[in-house]
């Protein structure tokens, strides 16, 4: 599962930030937004359709709810970027030029190209970087502050990363087993199905209800193996907002970062609420994307054969 263009944007940005306030949000609250996904069935229903010129029925996008959650994950992506913007525009003493954000585009170009786990390794990098370049900040406020900063980030950036990449790696070892699973199924053969034109062709009644057959085997498989990975997203989501809580409860009390006097602990507690919004999306909306979108596409597929559309290749 590969993270959204605009969180590998964010995620770009949020590798060069400056000192910062903390937007004036709760990602816990955001997370009310992630709903659980249905069935194959349920999830097709949700989809927008249309029906083409034969009559088969198709997928223009999957549903107002997994636009909304698209849109919301825009529109928080560019409120962290520009606040990432003005905030270097600040240090600078002048509005951005450009170049910075250009940069920053280039690196989601980059990590847009790498593999899931590759954009992982290239997380826990920049974490652990920053980490170092921050290891001697210059501190101007009390050690409990100081300490509960760093605890802060320590939960948006070490510890959900590590736990969104154990629920990764547990979601591709549901997902292999899927796959194998279909493709041990017979491929449906409509050679059964005799001639019925001048030129051979079989009815359409025949071989889509072959088809039908084997779609129908294909939509059971992923209602089978979507159930395994509901469970898995259910039993993650409630440790990842475990989490999230923590970050913005500490962001709370240090009132958004306006109670720290060093920059150097703004700058960290800014990257921490970044880090904690990327992180709790991260797998989670891919998670709900992916089994929305592959279990619509097998039903699609059997209810255009119960409509005798999906196969296409006979006499009608």
């Amino acid at each position: 599962m590969k993270l959204p263009v605009l969180l590998l944007l964010f995620l770009a940005l949020s590798s060069l930030l400056y000192a910062q306030k903390c937007l004036d949000l709760s990602v816990l609250s955001l997370m009310s937004k992630l709903e659980v996904p249905g069935n194959a069935a349920a999830n097709f229903a949700l989809c927008s359709t249309r029906v083409n010129e034969n009559n088969q029925t198709e997928i223009i996008d999957y549903g107002v709810y997994m636009r909304d959650l698209d849109t919301l994950l825009h529109q928080k992506s560019n409120e962290f970027n520009n606040a990432f913007l003005m905030a270097s525009g600040s240090r600078a003493g002048q509005i951005p030029s450009g170049q910075t954000a250009a940069d920053a585009q280039q690196l989601a170009a980059k990590l847009k190209s790498m593999t899931p786990d590759q954009q992982k390794e290239w997380a826990m990098q920049q974490a652990s970087q920053r980490m170092q370049a921050s290891s001697r900040p210059v501190i101007q406020d009390d050690p409990v502050t100081a300490q509960l900063v760093i605890k802060t980030r320590d939960l948006a950036s070490v510890q959900l990363v590590a736990l969104n990449r154990e629920f990764a790696a547990r979601f591709r070892e549901i997902g292999n087993a899927e796959d194998a699973a279909l493709n041990k199924l017979a491929k449906p053969d409509d050679s059964k199905c005799p001639g019925v034109d001048k030129v051979g062709l079989p009815s359409c009644s025949c071989v889509n209800e072959v088809d039908g057959k084997y779609w129908q085997q294909m939509v059971v498989l992923e209602d089978q193996y979507d159930a395994q990975k509901i469970a898995l997203y259910q039993s993650y989501i409630v440790r990842i907002k475990g989490l999230v809580e923590q970050v913005d409860k500490n962001i709370v009390e240090l009132h958004y970062g306006e109670a720290l006097k060093s920059k150097d602990l703004q700058e960290m507690l800014f990257s921490s609420q970044s880090a904690a919004f990327a992180n709790a999306f991260d797998i989670t909306s891919a998670t709900i994307r992916s089994i929305h979108q592959d279990g619509s596409k097998v039903y699609l597929n059997k209810a255009n054969c119960d409509k005798k559309t999906y196969n296409l290749s006979c006499e009608r």
